[in-house]
């Protein structure tokens, strides 16, 4: 079984056992019963054929990967099926969110205080990498939060954490 997180690419590989480059091959994802995509697969090395598919539900699929003889993948080449079971769902990127939260690769910044010196917003951003946040690189970034304090008579009595477009 593989594990593939959602938006995220997931590489589906096929391999000719015997190491033949000369071969094209195709796999078919389906959701259930319900065909989604067909996709052509190239060469990488020594007989390994592969390409990346982007998931956009949560749920199991299934790969069925053939080989052929011809470009068009219309003669099937003497290799048995093969196929697999894919399982997308959003838990690494929940992680993520989690570990943004706990300021894992995070910068809080733009933050505004009251009268009293005491926070009442700030923003938080966080990357998926170390060196995405150095950089602060825009293809790096996962996630942006609008934290808002509310504070009566000197203490804070309301404390959130929003999702920010």
């Amino acid at each position: 079984m593989l594990r593939a997180t959602l938006q995220e690419a997931v590489p589906l590989q096929v391999l000719a056992a015997d190491g033949r480059t000369d071969l094209y091959a195709k796999v078919k994802l389906y959701s259930g019963d319900t065909p989604l995509v067909s996709l052509d697969l190239t060469h990488i090395d020594g007989g390994l054929y592969g390409t990346t598919y982007t998931p956009d539900a949560e749920g199991w699929l299934s790969a069925v990967y053939q080989l052929f003889e011809d470009s068009a993948r219309t003669v099937p080449a003497d290799y048995d099926l093969e196929s697999e079971t894919i399982e997308v769902s959003s838990d690494k990127t929940n992680i993520l969110r989690i570990l943004g939260l706990l300021h894992h690769n995070a910068i809080v910044d733009e933050q505004a205080y009251n009268q009293a010196g005491k926070l009442t917003s700030a923003r938080v951003r966080a990357w998926r990498t170390t060196a995405g946040m150095e950089i602060q690189d825009p293809s790096e970034l996962l996630f942006v939060w609008r934290v808002l304090g509310v504070y009566t008579n000197g203490r804070l009595t309301d404390f959130r954490i929003k999702d920010e477009p």
